[in-house]
């Protein structure tokens, strides 16, 4: 999520520093390596102690762990990937197991899925062979989310390469058959890849959705899920003017098929869920691209059958979200103005009614992460701006 969250916003990353007013009460900053070119992206705690990180220095991708509940951090060693990489999101569903998607090689000529796990507690990670819609170089091809849980269940959301389409052949003359090339035999689609031990292995089925959007955050139990993204397909028919619309999916209990939610209007991107169970969910994003917009905040308790808009304090947008309980989340973004922006972190304990804006230090840019467990919160932040920009991680 790193990339989408921080393109989002970083025509406005260029601080005005808060006010001695805004200095941290609950929040800090933790010891980790903040230089520049190197940020922070997807982020997990599976308890209060344990937290994985992703993070990118100069283009090159990587992933941090904590066991003193992101207090200090060290790097872990990945295997090298092919060519330009990205590491889009991470679910770890133990200590021990975790799992890494993205893409390697060249977005613009060609890219695979790029998959890494590990079952160890971070001491090897292994590359994963993605299943056949992410395995072969084609323009576009990436994963953006993955949701592991309990049991090694772990699912993954991306534009994978779709079966070319052919039809029947047909007659053109005696003694001559026809048959008509694929149609747009490099075309791509939203699919969904899934594996039952912990990443090692994975299947892939298209998601027959229509909708043409990207999902930005996923969260699963088993094998029942929530997406959330934006969607263009209204722009097929209707192209000028035309943007982008908040979108969400469910792949409900026992189910194969996914189904889209009836998101009520305010979205622009919906960037970030968390489930305390399948029926109840907070999902965060924003009206608008860039400041142009503000924070919006939906609420579900029949498993997306239904959202209902809450009203959060007045941000630019929230980008992550993560709930303990149904009553009790966290939700982060960026507030402020296009001059002036700075991290803003909510939070609701009777079930996102009402929010209170918790203390950041001075100087931190937007929130892109949040996870929170065992009453325990820890956050990836941004600063500066383009190759000035560098990662903090923030705890309370």
């Amino acid at each position: 999520m790193l990339v989408r969250k921080i393109s989002l916003l970083a025509v406005a990353v260029t601080l005005g520093l808060l006010t001695s007013a805004d200095a941290a009460t609950s929040w800090r900053v933790a010891r980790a390596p903040s230089v520049a070119g190197q940020t922070y992206g997807a982020l997990d705690c599976v308890n209060a102690s344990r937290c994985w990180v992703t993070l990118a220095a100069h283009g090159h991708p990587g992933v941090a762990a904590s066991v003193d509940g992101g207090l200090t951090w060290r790097t872990e060693s990945l295997p090298a990937p092919p060519g330009i990489s990205v590491l889009s999101s991470l679910s770890c569903s133990s200590e021990t197991n975790c799992v890494a998607v993205g893409e390697s090689g060249n977005p613009e000529t060609g890219s695979v899925g790029f998959i890494v796990d590990t079952h160890n507690g971070g001491a090897t990670w292994r590359r994963a062979q993605p299943p056949t819609p992410f395995a072969t170089p084609t323009r576009g091809v990436q994963l953006f989310s993955v949701s592991c849980s309990a049991g090694e269940h772990c699912v993954a959301l991306g534009t994978g390469r779709l079966p070319p389409v052919t039809s029947g052949p047909t007659s053109c003359g005696p003694g001559c058959t026809m048959v008509p090339p694929p149609t747009n035999p490099n075309a791509t689609g939203l699919v969904a890849a899934s594996s039952v031990n912990g990443g090692a292995t994975w299947t892939a089925s298209v998601v027959s959705e229509p909708t043409l959007w990207q999902p930005n955050a996923l969260t699963c139990e088993a094998n029942s899920c929530h997406a959330v993204g934006f969607d263009f397909s209204h722009c097929l028919n209707n192209p000028h003017p035309c943007g982008a619309t908040g979108a969400a999916l469910t792949l409900g209990p026992g189910s194969t098929e996914w189904s889209s939610d009836p998101m009520p209007p305010g979205f622009f991107q919906i960037f970030g869920v968390s489930c305390v169970t399948f029926a109840t969910c907070v999902a965060v994003g924003s009206s608008a691209d860039s400041t142009l917009g503000h924070g919006v905040v939906a609420r579900t308790t029949d498993g997306g059958r239904q959202w209902v808009m809450l009203t959060p304090p007045p941000t630019i947008a929230l980008l992550s979200v993560s709930c303990a309980s149904a009553l009790h989340c966290v939700a982060a973004g960026a507030a402020g103005s296009a001059s002036r922006l700075y991290g803003t972190i909510l939070a609701t304990s009777d079930g996102g009614r009402t929010w209170a804006s918790e203390a950041l230090p001075a100087g931190i840019g937007q929130i892109d992460d949040v996870s929170c467990a065992g009453g325990h919160c820890v956050a990836t932040a941004a600063v500066g701006f383009a190759s000035s920009m560098r990662g903090l991680i923030v705890v309370n």
